[in-house]
C-alpha cells in the first residue's frame, strides 16, 4: 500500500505535487478555512498520512489566514452592520449608542477592533446620538425645570440661583443658561424668580400686608421693606410699593 505524505505546512500548489507524485495516490479536494496560526496560503490539514488504501485521494485543507476587519468609523449604523457581516470569518456584534459632540448623529464613533483579528471574532460598534437638546424651561416651576433637564440624555440640572422679577410669578424660572443644541455632559443653570421685591411676605400680591411690613422696618437697612435696594427703608421705597398696589 502506498504512504500518503505529510503536507501540512506547505504551499496549496506543493502539497498537491506532493501527493500526485507519489504512486497510487492522488490528490483530492481542496477546501479553505481561517486559522489563527498556519499562515495564509498554507495547508492546515489532510484526510489521511501514512499508509493508505491504493488510489487513495487525499483532500487538503488550506489556510486563508485571519480575517482583516473592515474600518467602518464614519458609516451609518446599517451600513458598518453590512460591512463586517460582508468578510468572511467576522461578524458585527453589539451596537451600542453615544453622546458625540463632533461626530453627527447616526455613524459609527468608534469600533472594538480593526484590521487583522481572530477567526469568527465579533466587531462592536459604537454610534453617534450626536449632540443633545436644552428643553425651554422657562416658567416652569423650579422643581418641573430640573426634572425636563436631568430627563435628557447627556444632559443634567446645574446650579439654582434666585432673582426678584417685577414680571415672572414667585417660584418660575426667568431664565436658563442655555436652550437648543448644547454640548455632550452639559449642565444647565437656571434662575428663578423671587416674585416682586415689594411683595414683601411673598404672597403673591402686593396689599397691606406689604405696607404693615414696611411700617415695621421704617427708616430700617431692611432688607424687607427696601424695595429699591438703595440700604434704607423710605418713602421711596413706598412710593415704589404704592405704585404696584394690588397687581
Amino acid at each position: 500500500q502506498p504512504s500518503a505524505p505529510d503536507v501540512t505546512g506547505m504551499t496549496e500548489a506543493a502539497a498537491v505535487a506532493a501527493l500526485d507524485g507519489t504512486a497510487d495516490i492522488s490528490s483530492g479536494s481542496v477546501s479553505y478555512a481561517c486559522d489563527d496560526v498556519v499562515a495564509s496560503g498554507l495547508v492546515i490539514s489532510q484526510s489521511a498520512t501514512g499508509t493508505v488504501a491504493c488510489s487513495s485521494t487525499i483532500d487538503i485543507t488550506v489556510s486563508t489566514g485571519q480575517p482583516s476587519a473592515p474600518d467602518v468609523t464614519g458609516m451609518t449604523e446599517a451600513a458598518a452592520v453590512a460591512a463586517l457581516d460582508a468578510v468572511s470569518d467576522i461578524s458585527s456584534g453589539s451596537v451600542s449608542y453615544a453622546c458625540d459632540d463632533v461626530v453627527a448623529l447616526g455613524l459609527v464613533i468608534s469600533q472594538s477592533a480593526t484590521g487583522t483579528v481572530a477567526c469568527s471574532s465579533t466587531i462592536d460598534i459604537v454610534v453617534s446620538t450626536g449632540q443633545p437638546s436644552a428643553p425651554d424651561v422657562t416658567g416652569m416651576t423650579e422643581a418641573a425645570a430640573v426634572a425636563a433637564l436631568d430627563a435628557v440624555s447627556d444632559i443634567s440640572s446645574g446650579n439654582v440661583t434666585y432673582e426678584y422679577s417685577d414680571t415672572i410669578a414667585i417660584g418660575l424660572v426667568i431664565s436658563q443658561s442655555a436652550t437648543g443644541t448644547v454640548a455632550c455632559s452639559s449642565t444647565i443653570d437656571i434662575v428663578v424668580s423671587l416674585g416682586d421685591i415689594c411683595d414683601l411676605n411673598s404672597d403673591g400680591s402686593i396689599d397691606w400686608e406689604d405696607v404693615m411690613l414696611m411700617g415695621q422696618n421704617w427708616q430700617t437697612a431692611g432688607p424687607v421693606g427696601d424695595c429699591n435696594g438703595d440700604g434704607i427703608v423710605d418713602l421711596e421705597d413706598y412710593s415704589k410699593l404704592a405704585a404696584k398696589w394690588l397687581k
